[in-house]
């Protein structure tokens, strides 16, 4: 998976699956971002982190164009 090595990537899981679940993602180069299935309003918090990582993401291989 060389792709997930040059790229950004994100493993959203449930917080009470298994830890196995998300066991090939660890390989990867992603995030992994766990929501809750009873604290649904917690899901705005997720979204902002995801948002934050990727622009963090863009900003450090940002060339000289503009986006």
């Amino acid at each position: 998976m060389v792709l997930m090595f040059t790229v950004l990537g994100f493993y959203i899981r449930f917080e009470d699956d298994s830890v196995e679940s998300a066991k090939s993602a660890r390989q990867w180069n992603v995030k992994i971002v766990s929501i809750s299935k009873h604290k649904r309003h917690q899901d705005k918090a997720a979204a902002i982190e995801i948002w934050e990582k990727l622009d963090e993401y863009m900003r450090a291989r940002r060339s000289n164009s503009t986006f």
